[in-house]
């Protein structure tokens, strides 16, 4: 009878330690998960920043290498120069939330603060942007809204 006790404890005591290891192996897969998605949306993060900063510093190269590659193909340096008015001057930028929309494309929420010159008096304006941004190749790509007036040639690239 003794025995039979010690047989069942140890049953339990393996039963308990396999569900326990079941469930060890669910949660490292899903944290696994997690950090592949978290490190995707911090690399968006990251180039979202990054194509900002170069438009703030004017490094219009740098900023234009952002594009997607559809959107270099289809228009050149010059006319993603051309896109950007000269009334405002841009500060600083912040991001606020990334929202992945499905698995290559995600929502990048900016705050950035711009200075205008109204009648001569500069004003400084913070403002929320949101930019869509896709993953081709394992890479970000910023998607910039193709205007209708931009000549659809590649010249001067």
């Amino acid at each position: 009878m003794r025995f039979n006790i010690i047989l069942k404890v140890i049953a339990n005591i393996l039963i308990i330690s396999l569900l326990m290891s079941c469930s060890n192996e669910d949660t490292s897969q899903k944290t696994a998960q997690q950090g592949k998605k978290n490190q995707k949306i911090e690399s968006v993060k990251e180039r979202a920043l990054a194509r900002w900063n170069a438009l703030i510093e004017k490094d219009w190269t740098a900023a234009y290498s952002y594009e997607s590659p559809s959107y270099r193909k289809n228009y050149a340096r010059r006319d993603f120069i051309n896109s950007f008015g000269q009334a405002v001057t841009w500060v600083s930028i912040k991001h606020l939330s990334t929202t992945p929309v499905n698995k290559i494309l995600a929502d990048v929420k900016l705050e950035l603060v711009s200075i205008y010159n109204m009648e001569g008096n500069p004003v400084k304006v913070p403002s929320n942007t949101t930019e869509r941004w896709q993953l081709i190749d394992n890479k970000w790509w910023h998607i910039k809204e193709e205007k209708q007036n931009l000549p659809k040639q590649n010249q001067d690239k």
